[in-house]
């Protein structure tokens, strides 16, 4: 058997000094999705596609987009871009994920991609070595 591991990086918390770069979570995603959808992975029979996901930069970007706290309120929210983040999340929700981690892993099998979240560098080599 064949096997094809992508390690994903992750997003950084938003900054509105980079909007352009900053202001969606999924740079890191929507390629590797596009992949799958176009079948550009060319998968051939017996060879499997691993997204090995370090999670800890989603869980902390969903945390900072799906909440807008009191003190963001107060912020400009042209520059913070709090209500666009917040119905960002509010459409991952609406797809039926509950989170940016828990939608990367309904495409990964929407596309028959083995899913591996990882939270240390640690865990990438113990699972790439299995």
């Amino acid at each position: 058997m064949a096997n094809f591991v992508i390690l994903i990086g992750g997003p950084g918390l938003f900054k509105g000094c980079d909007k352009a770069h900053d202001q969606t979570w999924t740079n890191y995603i929507v390629p590797l999705q596009l992949a799958a959808q176009k079948n550009l992975y060319k998968k051939q029979s017996g060879e499997v596609v691993h997204w090995v996901l370090y999670e800890p930069p989603y869980r902390r970007r969903w945390q900072d987009d799906s909440i807008i706290t009191k003190r963001e309120k107060k912020e400009v929210d042209g520059y913070h871009l709090h209500s666009i983040r917040k119905a960002v999340a509010g459409k991952i929700i609406g797809k039926g994920a509950s989170s940016y981690v828990n939608r990367i892993q309904t495409i990964a099998n929407t596309h028959g991609i083995k899913y591996k979240g990882i939270n240390k560098p640690s865990e990438f080599w113990s699972y790439y070595n299995h």
